[in-house]
């Protein structure tokens, strides 16, 4: 959008200038359409940098972010086990985690299933969340069988510790194409 508008500001400027050249424009009215075009020009500019650098700082952030998204189906008489098991995870990573942007857990209806999103600032930050949780995750996932795939581009390290763990890796296609303000 800035750059429409800056484009359609300085048409209208040149086009201002061309009227008041021609002389069909004269005196004070030219010189305030001249200086409203000008500085509506200039505001274009300001707006279309803005708005650059700041898709700049999106793209940079989320190229090393990391997501997780689970789906954990929980074991028949396990749920008071799991939402405390779940509680103590969430309660460790508030505690200990020092890059874990998202950590939310929701569950159905019927309390038979629950969806976990988590983003990380970066793959350390993933690993140090897994470290941070330890053992208590290690019980949890006793308590109930688990689908979760992971999005971004996860480091060496994170591909080496998923291994063997069934998390399924999604690598970015489109994924810094659709940003909003």
């Amino acid at each position: 959008m800035g750059n429409s508008v800056g484009y359609i500001v300085g048409v209208l400027a040149a086009m201002a200038v061309a009227l008041g050249l021609a002389g069909t424009l004269r005196g004070p009215a030219a010189a305030r359409m001249l200086a409203l075009f000008f500085f509506g020009g200039i505001m274009g500019a300001v707006f279309t940098s803005i708005k650059t650098a700041a898709l700049s700082k999106q793209e940079v952030r989320s190229m090393s972010e990391i997501q997780g998204i689970a789906r954990l189906k929980i074991h028949e008489g396990k749920l008071g086990e799991f939402k405390r098991l779940a509680a103590e995870c969430f309660e460790l990573a508030r505690a200990k985690d020092k890059g874990t942007l998202q950590y939310e857990l929701y569950f159905n209806s019927d309390n038979t299933e629950c969806f976990v999103l988590e983003r990380y600032r970066d793959s350390q930050a993933l690993l140090d969340h897994a470290r941070n949780l330890g053992e208590t995750s290690a019980v949890l996932f006793q308590t109930c069988s688990r689908e979760a795939v992971l999005c971004g581009t996860p480091s060496p390290e994170l591909l080496a510790f998923l291994k063997g763990s069934g998390v399924e890796v999604f690598t970015p296609f489109l994924a810094d194409k659709w940003i909003s303000f």
